[in-house]
């Protein structure tokens, strides 16, 4: 599916969704406009009536149609943006800037800056800092009382002595700042530590998003069992307005690979309400009043960790797994939140519908030869999503060869757990594609 069909998909599904309450005629600062995969938010943005004001090191002609005004600026440089603000400002003396936001993670902090020197509505820079920095979120969360794996940051090998002497193995070694579980592997021995290691500090200059990461340190953590799960949270004025759990399916270990979701959770409930304590007790630690968050957490024998959190929605399907399972808009009521504008939800005892998706994963780095959709996919009443990322001839490099998370996916829906099972079972046979090795 091209990223127009995709667009229009969601923002037609969306409409009856717009309630405005406040948000006409608003105007809101959006901190990077994101990839192509993200314009929905923008066309989402627009259908809301809300003026669009873009903060980006550049133009982009995707965003163009949506954006009415750009600042242009180093996303890096954050007293550069600063003045650009204020300069825009002094040149717009009719456009009054309400509130600002993003929906990319490595904007998160520059976000957090801004709202504090215009006194936006956002999350503090200090704290924002700390839940960024994965190693100092462990820090705090030592802190807090909140469970915490032991963790030690990694800055050349002969530390590993240490490791191996106090540590007990499995561990997990990343990056403090990173993303899509880049460069995140698990690792059974200290010959298998010292290799990642060493291949982390060779590689992480080229990943695409290094280049905006504050630094490229890493660490070591202890290796936490249990399910994976996502938690999706509203909050405003202190107060949790909406949640969500959604299912990991086990990862592709060691490199922690995605390989599909289900919502709603299907945990048991006193799992669940472990793992919502646990999230509100983190971010009331943390003195976090406002914003959408995306909480990674696993939930164990021993009760829920978090983690991380993103300070931000949730990217992949997170935005169709709310609408589609609870009916709540997370992007207007993100805005909401950012524009101090009261959200009022209502959600349902029993969700809409349960949701199930499924990366497309090749075994091994190749080339996209072929890729089949028979349209009558599209057709069917369960049908939700079918995303690539990947076009016929594109290089696709599973890790440790390069880092993409996966060639697309399919998300379908159905009236129960077992009945969106059945549907993904069927709609995976309207798919096919083959790889060719790499050119050697």
């Amino acid at each position: 599916m091209n990223i127009n069909e995709l667009t229009t998909a969601y923002t037609e599904s969306s409409r009856s969704m717009t309630k405005e309450d406040g948000l006409r005629g608003k105007t809101i600062l959006l901190v990077n406009p994101g990839s192509a995969r993200k314009i929905f938010i923008l066309e989402r943005l627009k259908a809301l009536g809300l003026v669009i004001v873009c903060l980006h090191k550049e133009k982009t002609a995707l965003a163009e149609p949506y954006v009415d005004y750009w600042i242009t600026g180093d996303l890096k440089n954050f007293d550069e943006c600063i003045r650009r603000i204020q300069s825009f400002n002094e040149q717009h003396k009719t456009v009054s800037i309400d509130g600002v936001v993003t929906f990319w993670d490595e904007c998160t902090l520059l976000t957090a800056r801004i709202a504090e020197e215009f006194q936006f509505v956002s999350i503090p820079l200090a704290v924002a800092e700390k839940i960024k920095n994965k190693y100092l979120f462990r820090d705090s969360c030592k802190h807090f009382g909140i469970p915490s794996p032991r963790h030690q940051l990694i800055s050349r090998p002969e530390e590993f002595t240490d490791v191996d002497a106090a540590w007990r193995f499995p561990l997990v070694i990343k990056p403090v700042y990173g993303a899509s579980s880049a460069f995140v592997v698990k690792v059974e021995n200290k010959d298998e530590l010292e290799k990642a290691f060493v291949s982390i500090k060779d590689n992480i200059h080229s990943y695409e998003l290094a280049p905006e990461w504050k630094t490229w340190e890493v660490f070591v953590e202890e290796y936490i069992g249990g399910d994976e799960v996502d938690i999706d949270l509203l909050l405003q004025d202190g107060a949790i307005k909406y949640s969500s759990i959604t299912d990991n399916n086990k990862t592709n270990e060691p490199f922690f690979v995605e390989t599909g979701e289900t919502c709603p959770s299907m945990l048991p409930v006193a799992r669940q309400r472990e793992l919502l304590d646990m999230s509100k007790k983190t971010l009331r630690a943390f003195g976090v009043k406002n914003g959408c968050f995306h909480f990674e957490a696993k939930s164990t024998c021993e009760g829920a960790v978090p983690i991380e959190i993103n300070m931000r929605m949730g990217g992949g399907d997170v935005y169709l797994y709310s609408r589609e399972v609870w009916g709540v808009d997370l992007i207007e009521n993100a805005v909401k939140i950012a524009l101090g504008i009261p959200v009022r939800i209502e959600k349902p005892e029993q969700p809409f519908a349960y949701l199930v998706a499924l990366q497309f994963l090749p075994e091994r780095s190749g080339v996209l030869k072929e890729l089949i959709v028979d349209e009558r996919l599209k057709q069917k009443n369960y049908f939700v999503e079918l995303y690539f990322q990947k076009n016929i001839g594109d290089t696709f490099l599973a890790p440790p060869d390069g880092y993409d998370s996966c060639l697309g996916w399919l998300t379908v829906k159905g009236a129960t757990f077992e009945e969106a099972r059945k549907n993904l079972s069927e709609g995976i046979t309207y798919v096919r594609y083959s790889m060719e090795d790499l050119p050697s």
